[in-house]
């Protein structure tokens, strides 16, 4: 046998040892019915030029997946490998998507079902990615086992709840694509959740989570800069980005804080890189909730550390980008301008009517993005009242429970990698643990401060929501990976004599 027939048969091995199972073939099948009836149900005027960014993205996810998946093959590596790998291509996909596709919303247009190309385009993306991940779960179906066990069963009730509630919302087409989307991101983290494997596979995720946080805060400044002319205008002197100022402020400032803890993590210069960019574009947008949240955030992760130092070089870096961004630009007069302060932008009116109308109707909601029909702005502007309006005090006290399971396990995963760094101080896993434990509250601070003041959490799925419901599960493999290793130390000091007797041999 010749050695081309030796590589192919190697080859032809490698790609049987990941057996495909019988049921795949039929969602293939599947798949493509489904196209084809998508095809045929699409109005009209969806056919047009409008389309082109959907069929680039739908080629390039299309590629990417089997990229991937031929290289894990070709590698031999394990199916656990593969599957986490696409789950983290699926991710970054989802979670860019909104900036490829972003419109202006017309909630009267919505309540008829009545959608742009641009919003069809991205639902479209949304199914793809559900059939991919459907695919992925034949593979691994026992991760569907554990959805109403353990604290998976949180987010996992707390997506019900916000579908059941689609029931009786003003717009239920709009409602339920939304609905769809949390069900996908809520599945599609459970799945990448039951394959992590210890701390690298976390720092990769973060990895993942900050090019798409960085595509999302670079594209749609990049597309205001079009037009230099117009950058400013129309939102008082802040950056006027299609998806408003403060939603951009709010993917800067986690850009921001991701790109620190990657650097803590691995010393890597590219994440100056991405620092830089996203402390630019957030102060350029001047989200002031946003801002605050970052500085404490960042501040937080870095003095927890008892990096001092560090933490005063960081502070001056964005004040020097501050002083030349209200230099350079009329930011400075927004600033000047701002008459807001006392009614924090409006948002002491939209909650006090927000909390009347929860009181009619407090139990069940007004159903699953309700308050996108029934407010001027779109939202209430504070995360816990936004669960509420939308699907009531069931929904609250799930989302409740959320925040108080990732500060709990926040604290003990911090405690606990404390405890090894102190007994192994220069143990890089130990290391990186407790980087990741303390980096982990300090996203937690950064997205409830934010929480406060927008519906970063509980209302659309969207970028800060999917990494919340990311931080949820993330947190807590995070704490299991680390109490079993101070298990295992424990369970090692145990089996060291007390004292040994002289003359004894040493152990080896």
């Amino acid at each position: 046998m010749g050695k081309h027939d030796l590589a192919l048969s190697s080859v032809m091995s490698q790609f049987s040892s990941v057996s495909i199972k019988k049921p795949v073939l039929a969602w293939l099948i599947a798949i493509s019915a489904l196209s084809g009836v998508a095809t045929w149900m699409a109005p009209l005027d969806f056919f047009s030029t409008d389309i082109i960014p959907l069929v680039v993205v739908g080629t390039v996810f299309a590629l990417l997946l089997v990229v991937v998946l031929g290289l894990a093959i070709t590698r031999n590596q394990p199916m656990r490998v593969i599957i986490y790998r696409l789950t983290l291509l699926i991710w970054w996909t989802v979670l860019v998507c909104e900036t490829i596709f972003e419109r202006l919303g017309d909630s009267t247009q919505a309540s008829e079902s009545h959608f742009s190309v641009q919003a069809y385009s991205e639902g479209i993306v949304w199914v793809l990615a559900f059939l991919a991940l459907a695919t992925l779960s034949l593979q691994r179906p026992q991760y569907l086992r554990c959805l109403f066990s353990g604290l998976n069963k949180w987010i996992t009730l707390f997506a019900l709840v916000c579908v059941f509630s689609v029931a009786y919302t003003p717009g239920k087409t709009y409602a339920g694509a939304w609905a769809f989307k949390l069900v996908l991101v809520t599945l599609l983290l459970q799945l990448s959740a039951s394959v992590l494997a210890g701390i690298g596979d976390i720092v990769t995720f973060l990895k993942v989570s900050l090019w798409g946080f960085f595509v999302l805060t670079v594209v749609p400044a990049v597309e205001v800069f079009g037009d230099p002319s117009s950058a400013f205008e129309g939102v008082g002197g802040r950056l006027n980005t299609l998806p408003g100022p403060d939603a951009l402020t709010m993917t800067g400032a986690l850009l921001l804080l991701l790109s620190v803890i990657l650097y803590s993590l691995e010393k890597n210069r590219v994440m100056i890189f991405t620092g830089f960019v996203a402390s630019i574009v957030m102060l350029l947008s001047m989200g002031k909730s946003a801002i605050l949240a970052s500085l404490f955030s960042v501040m937080l992760f870095l003095l927890l550390q008892k990096q001092l130092g560090r933490s005063i070089i960081v502070l001056l870096g964005i004040g020097a980008i501050a002083f030349g961004v209200l230099s350079l630009t009329p930011v400075a007069q927004h600033l000047e301008s701002y008459e807001g302060a006392t009614t924090l932008t409006g948002r002491t009116v939209i909650w006090s009517d927000g909390l009347a109308a929860i009181k009619q109707k407090w139990l069940l909601g007004h159903g699953y993005q309700s308050s996108y029909f029934d407010t001027v702005v779109g939202h209430l502007h504070n995360g816990f009242l936004e669960v509420t309006y939308n699907s009531g005090i069931i929904a609250l006290a799930l989302m409740l429970v959320l925040h108080f399971m990732i500060l709990r396990n926040s604290y003990l995963a911090i405690r606990d990698a404390a405890l090894l760094r102190a007994e192994k101080p220069y143990d890089r896993e130990i290391s990186r643990a407790y980087i990741l434990a303390v980096g982990s509250l300090a996203l937690y601070a950064n997205l409830t401060i934010n929480g406060m003041f927008n519906a970063t959490f509980g209302g659309r799925p969207r970028s800060p929501f999917m990494l919340f419901i990311a931080l949820f599960l993330l947190v807590n493999s995070l704490r299991r990976y680390i109490a079993n290793k101070l298990g295992s130390e424990v369970a090692d000091e145990r089996l060291e004599p007390a004292w040994v007797p002289l003359g004894a041999p040493a152990r080896s």
